[in-house]
Formats: C-alpha cells, structure tokens, sequence
C-alpha cells in the first residue's frame, strides 16, 4: 500500500490539501453558511460549463469504464470495482442513514433565496453524500492509479475536484456532500486496485492483459 500511495503523490498531496482546507471550513461553520457564501459567486460562463462539468461525474465516467474494457481487462476491472463498490455505499446512505437529508433548494426554501443556474432541474431529497462527485474521484483515482505520467494523475484530480465543485456550484448539494463522496470514491478506489493487484486468483490470469480490441 506505501508503494501505491508513494507512485500517486501528485494526485494524493493536493487532494490531502483539499480535505484539510474544506474540512477546516466545515468543522468551524455551519453547512448553510458555506453554502450560501459560495452560491454568492456566480458568472454567466460558469453558469454555461457547470451543467456540463457535473456530467464528468456520471455519464462520461460510465463511458470511460466501458471504454478501459478496449483498453486492457485489467484496468477496467479496477475502474469498475472501484465505481461498483463506491456506487453501492453512497446510494446505501442515501437510501437508509441519511434518506431525509435536504438538498439546499429544499433545505432554504422559505428560509433563504439561493442563485440557480437556468434550465437545471433541481433534485430536494437524498443529499448526503454526493452521488456525481463519489463516482467522479473513485473513477478518475482509479485512473490515476492506472497512468504513469504525474502530469496525467494531477489533471484526473482537477478533473474530480471540479465535478465536485460544479455539485454544490449548481446547489444540488452541500460541500459536506461532496467532501465524504470524494472520500468514499477515493478509498473505494484504492480497495479496488490493491484487491486486483494483490489477488493470487487475477494475477494468475494472463487473458487480463488483454482487451476487447486485442488479440487473444
């Protein structure tokens, strides 16, 4: 595991930061309070690309997943494991421990007038944790895992923390929302690689190796 945490420094270190800066935040203010401070700022063009960004964390990252199985067996098994496991803890909180929890339309409705991108559909329920950013870091961590360029891990975090960013941008959920969804989607993916890479039972098997575009 140190190997694994020591090759993915460039994606692990500034994410470390994230979680000490937002965690700071989050445990000396309310949950309300930065939100409303961060729904303060908006501008038109990021009123154009959030919609857009915040599908980087659901249907282009199941493209991506369905893509990796061109790419190398392998590989797609960590992305998918990773997406799998991340995917079934989050939509289990939602479900169960924290069904009732507010989105921000709901939770400051009558309460306090929010900013809201135009033409975007605004869920009220099922807030915690976030679904887009969970599926956002465990399939562009588990990438980063898979590439070798350190260049290539930092732009997959950028990549997750904007998916993250773009969540509580459009208020469909709180930065705490996205923060333990980024955990979770993190660790899943770190289970996920060292389960296949440590696994006697896959390392055994060379077919792995191979893609659905290779020839066998």
């Amino acid at each position: 595991m140190k190997k694994i945490l020591k090759r993915n420094t460039a994606f692990l270190l500034p994410y470390l930061l994230f979680l000490i800066v937002a965690g700071f935040f989050l445990a000396t203010q309310a949950k309300s309070g930065i939100h409303i401070y961060i729904n303060g700022f908006h501008c038109a063009i990021v009123d154009k690309l959030a919609p857009y960004v915040t599908y980087l964390g659901s249907g282009i990252a199941v493209a991506i997943l369905v893509l990796l199985l061109f790419c190398n067996y392998r590989f797609a098994i960590i992305a998918i494991g990773a997406y799998v496991i991340s995917s079934i803890i989050t939509q289990g909180l939602k479900h169960t421990i924290f069904k009732d929890v507010l989105r921000p339309t709901a939770y400051f409705q009558n309460v306090h007038p929010l900013y809201f991108v135009p033409g975007v559909k605004m869920d009220l329920y099922h807030s915690f944790p976030s679904g887009h950013a969970t599926t956002a870091f465990a399939v562009y961590f588990s990438l980063a895992l898979i590439v070798e360029k350190k260049w290539a891990k930092f732009l997959f975090l950028i990549v997750a923390l904007s998916v993250a960013y773009s969540r509580v941008y459009l208020s469909e959920h709180f930065l705490n929302d996205v923060y333990f969804g980024s955990i979770i989607g993190v660790s899943s993916a770190l289970f996920s690689y060292y389960m296949v890479e440590n696994s006697k039972l896959l390392s055994e098997k060379t077919w792995l190796n191979h893609s659905l575009i290779s020839k066998k």
